[in-house]
């Protein structure tokens, strides 16, 4: 919710191998993944995502949820642009 607030939009999945299910709400899908932690990945060609991304993972470590903000290849090219957000379990 407060993602969504602050006006970002929930996108399917983009980034890979993960387990894609239907697990969003409205619709929408997420990815499910077997990671530990939280990791908030953006494409290296994506440079205005960038500072959201490092923003992002600065706000959630800030509140006690480490983040690890990473750039991967996986994403380049897609559309939407995104900011991939991976939620594993409990560390």
């Amino acid at each position: 919710m407060t993602l969504k607030s602050a006006g970002w939009n929930r996108v399917p999945g983009q980034i890979g191998p993960l387990d894609v299910n239907a697990l969003g709400e409205g619709g929408e899908t997420a990815s499910q993944a077997f990671d530990t932690g939280v990791s908030a990945f953006v494409s290296p060609d994506n440079e205005g995502a960038i500072p959201a991304v490092l923003a992002l993972a600065a706000a959630l470590t800030a509140e006690g949820i480490p983040c690890e903000p990473y750039k991967t290849d996986q994403l380049i090219g897609k559309t939407p642009k995104a900011i991939v957000i991976n939620i594993g379990k409990k560390p």
